[in-house]
């Protein structure tokens, strides 16, 4: 579901207009997004909860397919072990 849709299923099960509701929704991410960012966490019960971590690069695969295995050879240089393909 895209905020386009969540706004006008929002707009259309509460019998707000569009325009009040996708005020309301934006008011609402802007506060998540602002505690998120202070550090603090946001409980909705029965819903979810929201926090930020830090995670380390550990564990992070680059994709093989062409545009991933650019991407890395361009920041780090191809590995020793993997052997691209010749265009020709």
């Amino acid at each position: 579901m895209t905020k386009k849709e969540l706004v006008r299923e929002t707009a259309h099960s509460t019998g707000m207009t569009l325009k009040d509701t996708e005020l309301a929704l934006n008011g609402i991410i802007k506060i998540i997004t602002d505690t998120l960012t202070a550090g603090d966490t946001v409980v909705l019960r029965g819903f979810g909860e929201f926090r930020c971590t830090q995670t380390s690069s550990e564990g992070v695969r680059y994709p093989s397919f062409s545009a991933g295995l650019t991407l890395r050879n361009s920041v780090a240089g191809p590995p020793e072990d993997i052997q691209e393909d010749d265009e020709d």
